[in-house]
């Protein structure tokens, strides 16, 4: 049972990886415990390092807050 549930959460983040507009090739991909990270490893450096520099971006620097919502588009 506990099997079946990991599961279907394994299946809602690979859904929500691909609405994310990652490709999922599995060559490409992370493996956590026998399955496949829902990102990619391009896909999750982009994404991470987007939450790690946006926050530097706003306490280190005074940008506008509208070029800060630019740059993340």
């Amino acid at each position: 049972m506990k099997t079946e549930k990991s599961y279907q959460r394994w299946l809602f983040f690979m859904k929500f990886g691909k609405r994310l507009g990652c490709h999922q090739m599995c060559e490409r991909s992370f493996h956590i415990k026998g399955y496949q990270f829902p990102l990619c490893a391009r896909c999750s450096g982009l994404f991470f390092g987007q939450f790690i520099v946006a926050p530097i971006i706003i306490i280190f620097t005074s940008f506008n807050i509208w070029w800060l919502n630019l740059s993340l588009i």
